[in-house]
């Protein structure tokens, strides 16, 4: 499984949780939460998010674009707004 976002690529569950792990640790308090329905074309899923203070306007909004396969993600690719 590899997830690619601007920042960096990180391939592994163990490698993903730990990066998201760290960006959480760095916004204490910051929440992510759907910003709609997760759309699903052929293997592809889509998911828009926000980022911020939990009950507050988001700092940060994106897409999560997944590829699967199997039933389980083989990529995720992270497009910031």
């Amino acid at each position: 499984m590899t997830f690619t976002n601007p920042e960096e690529a990180v391939t592994g569950r163990a490698a993903l949780n730990e990066k998201a792990q760290r960006l959480l640790d760095s916004a204490p308090g910051f929440v992510f939460s759907a910003a709609g329905e997760v759309r699903v074309a052929g293997n592809l899923a889509l998911l828009a998010w926000h980022f911020g203070p939990e009950g507050q306007p988001p700092v940060a909004s994106g897409t999560d674009v997944s590829i699967v396969e199997d039933g389980r993600i083989t990529a995720l690719y992270t497009i910031l707004d």
